[in-house]
């Protein structure tokens, strides 16, 4: 059912139309770029692994994120998963606690020069689309606020929990464009300490961000 001529080229290293072949930026880059006034707030602290569970560094937990993500993108596709991780479990059994049967993983979506894919696509009991953004994440400094973000964006706090909120709520957005379909919004956290889902509400600032992000 999601099926568009975008996707990612591993040869390329960015999002690519095969029919027109144009090249798209990716949309968590380009927020960046544009909203983001601190990019430390991006990494995870220093001596702590972005999925918790004390790593020696950041890379550690971007590891752990990657195949945390690889993990549950297999198992919702279904491909069978071999000695999933911890937290892959936290997230797969927090979707099936909330009622979402996830449908696809790793959904192309894509407006103007801008894409990405959705981590999760699912439906909820009453048939509502949802987007899924799967995020590893510590406790610590979470919710803590480093200034503003910027331009559209500038009344919200840079806090690494409002980053992944505008993520999700701005790819909610591309999904909708992209499908037809309107979808809710959530951001699944998943640490040690188990799995949060998080609604991200629709917001005028976001539709503002969309626009920026995928101009040309």
């Amino acid at each position: 059912m999601f099926r568009t001529s975008v996707s990612f080229s591993p040869r390329l290293r960015c999002f690519y139309d095969a029919d027109s072949k144009m090249r798209f930026r990716g949309a968590a880059k380009r927020l960046k770029e544009l909203f983001w006034p601190n990019y430390s707030f991006s990494r995870a602290p220093e001596g702590e692994s972005a999925a918790g569970g004390g790593a020696r560094n950041a890379s550690a937990g971007r590891s752990r994120g990657a195949r945390v993500d690889r993990e549950v993108t297999r198992a919702v596709n279904g491909a069978p998963v071999r000695g999933s991780h911890t937290l892959t479990g936290f997230a797969l059994e927090a979707l099936r606690r909330a009622g979402i049967q996830a449908v696809a993983s790793q959904v192309v979506v894509h407006f103007g020069r801008c894409a990405t894919a959705v981590d999760v696509v699912g439906r909820t009991a009453n048939g509502a689309w949802v987007c899924v953004e799967l995020k590893c994440s510590s406790e610590r400094k979470y919710t803590s606020a480093c200034g503003r973000m910027r331009g559209a964006l500038s009344s919200r706090d840079d806090s690494i929990a409002q980053q992944h909120a505008v993520q999700c709520g701005v790819t909610r957005l591309l999904f909708e464009r992209t499908y037809g379909l309107t979808a809710l919004a959530y951001v699944l956290r998943v640490n040690t300490l188990g799995a949060t889902l998080t609604v991200v509400p629709r917001s005028a600032d976001l539709e503002e961000a969309l626009a920026a992000a995928a101009a040309e």
